[in-house]
């Protein structure tokens, strides 16, 4: 992440403002380090903040291992506790189940079969019709659900000024990659129903995300709060009629 997305990060938990502990640097980007608050913290692994509540955080403990070996002795003091409390976590509830499954899921997708192609912009503005590559220029947007970060990547080409791609799988590092040569783009970990954001946002879309979720209408609700007065929301679903396929597979 670079500096500057400090500005519109917010404790997904209380929505406070947060500061940046730096560990590694390259550049004008921040690869590793911390964000936290007198609260909260949360990790920047891979140059992505990773803005985990609960029982995400414990995957988060497991996935990154190395991370938070390495920087033990500069994580905060209660890191230890937390992470000994959350692997001795009890069986997770039906919602977290589906969360997490789904999260594995599509994380599979799109870090093993995901190709980039010449569609993309195509494909994008079929979705967004009969919205046009202008509708983009000069907006701050957000991605949510952005999986491979194939639409973060669009919209960035589409002329935004800025495009935060957020999902909560590890395909995240598959976003950083296609999008790690844009100067408007940024990526993050976080969860739909604590999106770590106030409202700052021009834009908020959302392509064939909402329909999995086990709580779709209140992930839908978390949206317009990471907007603007006049901030705008676009959102695409899958057509229920002649559709057996994502009905009873997907």
């Amino acid at each position: 992440m670079r500096k500057t997305l400090l500005n519109f990060l917010r404790d997904p938990a209380t929505k406070k403002e947060l500061k940046l502990q730096v560990f590694e640097e390259n550049s004008d980007i921040i690869e590793s380090g911390l964000l936290l608050n007198e609260n909260n913290w949360y990790p920047i692994i891979n140059g992505i903040p990773r803005m985990f509540l609960e029982n995400l955080r414990k995957e988060m403990f497991l996935n990154y291992a190395p991370f938070f070996e390495k920087y033990r002795s500069q994580l905060p003091s209660a890191f230890e506790a937390e992470k000994n409390q959350l692997l001795n976590q009890k069986e997770l509830n039906k919602q977290q189940k589906h969360q997490l499954k789904t999260k594995k899921s599509f994380s599979f997708e799109w870090k093993n079969l995901y190709q980039e192609n010449t569609f993309e912009m195509e494909n994008f503005l079929h979705f967004i019709r009969p919205l046009e590559k202008t509708y983009f220029q000069n907006k701050a947007c957000l991605d949510v659900g952005c999986g491979s970060g194939r639409f973060t990547k669009t919209a960035a080409l589409c002329g935004a000024k800025l495009v935060i791609g957020l999902d909560f799988g590890e395909c995240v590092e598959v976003a950083r990659q296609i999008t790690v040569g844009l100067n408007n783009v940024e990526i993050v970990q976080a969860d739909i129903y604590n999106l770590p954001f106030d409202s700052f946002l021009d834009v908020a879309f959302s392509i064939g995300v909402l329909h999995h979720l086990p709580q779709p209408q209140e992930g839908f609700n978390s949206i317009p709060k990471t907007l603007k007065v006049n901030g705008e929301v676009i959102l695409w679903v899958y057509d229920r009629p002649n559709n057996k396929r994502a009905i009873f597979l997907y």
